[in-house]
């Protein structure tokens, strides 16, 4: 009779371990599971591995589930973890990041679209990236093996050119073409949130149209050169001809500059900066 006690003390006792273990996706009782929340200042996205943001008229909104970040996490000590992240779907532990037992802070960082980074730096070529607008977040100081959330505003990193067109004559110009040439990549530091173009090369960007829209890396206003082209007349200059109350376009700003295309000249209207940023007008003649 002992015997067979025993033997159904260990059989009771095997089947209440099984229980405990669960499935390869419950994480263990003392485990934390880190809780993310993204948002989009002045942008609205629904994006995946398929999917490009679709912006609200104001540039505000939320991701969708689904959409893909590369998220970077630095400890206090110098500890890095990067990883691909999909809204809504990943679920992320503590024990996901690499730590040393003095960490207490870590630092979350985020881009969208993902990105291949080497300790929180990347290239973005906005030449030949499918998605132009690059968006940054950062959530700093974080507690260590805590349950809080991480909040992550995304904000755009680029600036927006917006180039208006008028006439008051039988000039075209829902046929006119405007080339931009202007730097094209930038040195992105997730750490601190910069972006560096000093050492990027110059593209040429082309649109047709009385509206003419290019995402442009942030840079001096002297490094962007316009050509319009309308019927038979041309006319290439320094935007710093026009812009001359500013001396950078500024991430996450757009500067939108209104033209009159007039027999014999085109006339600079007036520009100004909005919704990302307020940065002035300025007012002016091109003559072709």
């Amino acid at each position: 009779m002992k015997r067979a006690y025993f033997i159904l003390a260990a059989a009771a006792l095997v089947g209440a371990g099984a229980c405990q273990k669960g499935t390869d996706d419950t994480p263990p009782a003392t485990d934390k599971r880190i809780e993310i929340n993204t948002s989009i200042a002045n942008h609205s996205g629904a994006s995946g591995t398929t999917r490009t943001p679709q912006l609200n008229g104001n540039g505000s909104g939320n991701f969708a589930d689904g959409d893909r970040i590369t998220l970077f996490v630095r400890s206090e000590s110098g500890q890095t973890t990067a990883t691909d992240y999909a809204v809504g779907v990943s679920k992320l532990y503590w024990k996901n990041i690499r730590l040393n037992p003095e960490d207490t802070k870590a630092d979350f960082s985020a881009c969208y679209p993902e990105q291949e980074v080497a300790d929180g730096k990347f290239t973005f070529n906005i030449e030949t990236s499918p998605d132009k607008d690059l968006l940054l977040a950062q959530s700093r100081n974080i507690t260590v093996e805590s349950e809080e959330q991480v909040d992550l505003l995304f904000t755009h990193a680029m600036h927006r050119l917006v180039i208006n067109y008028s006439t008051q004559s039988d000039i075209k110009i829902d046929e006119i073409t405007t080339v931009c040439t202007a730097k094209s990549t930038c040195e992105v530091d997730l750490n601190t949130q910069t972006l560096d173009s000093s050492a990027s090369g110059k593209a040429d960007f082309s649109a047709s149209g009385r509206s003419a829209q290019f995402m442009i890396v942030p840079q001096k206003v002297s490094d962007i050169e316009v050509l319009v082209t309308v019927d038979q007349m041309s006319k290439k200059f320094a935007l710093s001809e026009l812009v001359t109350d500013h001396d950078d376009l500024e991430r996450g700003k757009q500067l939108t500059v209104n033209i009159k295309v007039r027999d014999g000249k085109i006339v600079l209207e007036g520009s100004s900066i909005v919704q990302w940023g307020d940065q002035g007008t300025v007012e002016g003649d091109i003559i072709l």
